[in-house]
């Protein structure tokens, strides 16, 4: 959602879009992608793209907004241990009273997903949890048989430290000064928006790489912002773009490694191009091209 600054000086610390005195053409970029190195995946990697371009190595995930008029702050680093999850599973959440929770807006499903550790030399141990905060899914949409639907995870409210270390490898300016910033609690996309979703909302699937599993690719901040607007009124909810401290909380999962996984990434838990690897790990398969979503 933000406009891009060339680093972090005067930025909110309250976890809202920086918009004042950015930019506006510019927005920020968050993520790696099929087509680049590992060094792009890493939590606190940015960059700027113009809000009309379309590349076949940009997809979007959205966000639902804040449904709780009061959660508690969980201080990262002095809770119980970290879970490296993919974006958007984290855990802890709002008081639940069974298995299903409500909100004013939505109700909220328990569920269950594998996640994994990387340590510096790229081993991989890979284990199920299931995140106490739950998730929601978008009954709204008409998609077709077999098509991942539009869910939702919980996000808590959390002071973190945003940012990265001048020492992480690979790290540039635009990624400091580190600083505090507290996120209130919202809901984030467990995927990036699928082609299925969007042609659903849109009528029209621009993506490179077929496949309505997969993210739809080929898509510029405008287009992302037209598919929120068509998507609010089919659902009469409040989705938008995440902010970009609300993008890299989600992403650290709690973590302060350079990635969440920790010290670095392999092909097992990441598609990049994976002919540069990053720290000691091993060079491994590069795809070339997006791959479908998984329902785990």
């Amino acid at each position: 959602e933000d406009c891009w600054h060339k680093n972090y000086s005067g930025a909110p610390t309250d976890g809202s879009a920086w918009i004042r005195d950015g930019v506006s053409e510019q927005r920020v970029v968050r993520g790696g992608s099929w087509a680049n190195r590992y060094d792009r995946a890493r939590s606190s990697y940015r960059s700027l793209d113009s809000s009309f371009s379309h590349f076949n190595s940009n997809g979007f995930r959205i966000a639902l907004s804040n449904l709780w008029s009061s959660t508690p702050i969980i201080q990262a680093g002095n809770s119980s241990p970290s879970i490296p999850m993919p974006v958007g599973n984290v855990s802890p959440t709002p008081k639940q009273t069974s298995s299903k929770q409500s909100t004013s807006s939505v109700s909220l499903d328990p569920y269950e997903c594998i996640t994994a550790q990387v340590d510096d030399r790229g081993n991989v141990t890979t284990y199920s949890v299931k995140p106490p905060g739950g998730k929601y899914v978008e009954q709204g949409l008409n998609l077709p048989s077999g098509a991942l639907p539009l869910e939702m995870v919980v996000i808590p409210a959390c002071t973190f430290t945003m940012g990265s270390p001048e020492y992480e490898a690979e790290r540039g300016s635009r990624e400091g000064p580190q600083r505090q910033v507290r996120v209130k609690a919202f809901l984030m996309g467990r995927y990036e928006v699928t082609q299925a979703q969007y042609e659903g909302v849109m009528g029209t699937n621009p993506a490179y790489f077929k496949g309505f599993n997969r993210p739809v690719d080929s898509v510029s901040w405008d287009d992302a912002q037209e598919f929120i607007c068509r998507l609010n009124a089919m659902t009469r909810k409040r989705y938008r773009l995440p902010t970009e401290a609300e993008w890299e909380y989600g992403a650290r999962s709690r973590t302060t490694t350079p990635f969440s996984y920790g010290a670095t990434i392999t092909p097992e838990v990441a598609n990049y191009d994976r002919n540069y690897p990053y720290g000691n790990a091993p060079k491994g398969e590069y795809r070339g091209q997006t791959l479908e979503n998984l329902s785990h």
